[in-house]
Order: structure tokens, then sequence, then C-alpha cells
């Protein structure tokens, strides 16, 4: 569900001519792996990490956003009523449904 709302959304500033957006995936050698990056021109914009309840970071969010330079970071839970922001890592923990709904 998460990756179709991102793909949706994608299209859709595409569409506008916003930029060129994709949808990607990152991974690396010792498995370490974050669900969805948004990109703009090639360029990470955003890393988003998909968790059923877990409401702290999960470690390779944290790990690929320090590589990125401190690129913003989200990890959606299912969970209803979350919504955390660490200004300090520019990193948010938020419900699902929430983020989505106002992505498009």
């Amino acid at each position: 569900m998460v990756a179709s709302h991102l793909l949706k959304a994608v299209h859709c500033w595409n569409d506008l001519g916003l930029g060129e957006f994709d949808l990607h995936y990152i991974r690396d050698k010792q498995k370490r792996e974050v669900d969805f990056v948004v990109t703009e021109s090639r360029k990470p914009q955003v890393l988003i990490e998909a968790k059923l309840n877990e409401t702290e970071p999960a470690e390779p969010l944290s790990y690929f956003q320090e590589r990125f330079g401190g690129l913003a970071a989200v990890q959606l839970v299912h969970t209803s009523g979350v919504d955390r922001i660490s200004t300090v890592a520019n990193r948010r923990v938020v419900s699902a449904a929430k983020y989505l709904a106002a992505l498009v």
C-alpha cells in the first residue's frame, strides 16, 4: 500500500511538471536497506521506511540518513495518532495514513 501511494505521488508530481521524480529502494553489501528513496533529478530527497508499529527509527534508516549527509528521513507506522519529529536529526516517525494522505 505504501509503495502504491508513493508511486502515485511521484507520477503526479512528474505530470504536474514539478520535477523529474523517481522512486527507488536502497541496500548495501551488509544488507542494510531502506524501503523507499524518493529522488528528484536523480538526487535523493527523502528516505522512507515502513514499519507496523515501531516508533523508534530503524537503524538502517539512521545509517543511510547519515551517509547521505542528513537527508530527510521518515518512518511510517501503521499505528494511528503517531507524529514525532526529531529536529536535531531531521527524522520523523508518523502514522502512514496521515503522511500518505498529505502527499497528493
